[in-house]
């Protein structure tokens, strides 16, 4: 999965319980990026200023991760505290 990002940016994604069968996951994940990979709707989501990266469910688990990751360096250099 592509991230072309250097700053913040805003996700949208499909989440389900760790009880949801693998089999029923990797359909539905294979469905949408088949929609999002579809020309007329990566043209309709590009004209309302949206760039879709459709990733696997193991792509956003890392990309959850090292965002994770890069955010607690910033929380905790700045000081702040769990409130």
């Amino acid at each position: 999965m592509h991230v072309p990002y250097k700053g913040a940016a805003l996700a949208t994604v499909a989440l389900a319980g760790g009880e949801v069968n693998e089999t029923i996951v990797a359909r539905l994940s294979r469905e949408v990026i088949r929609a999002l990979e579809a020309p007329d709707m990566r043209q309709r989501l590009t004209a309302a200023g949206i760039d879709p990266w459709p990733g696997s469910p193991e792509d956003m688990a890392r990309l959850v991760h090292s965002e994770t990751a890069r955010y607690a360096k910033i929380v905790q250099s700045a000081g702040m505290r769990r409130q």
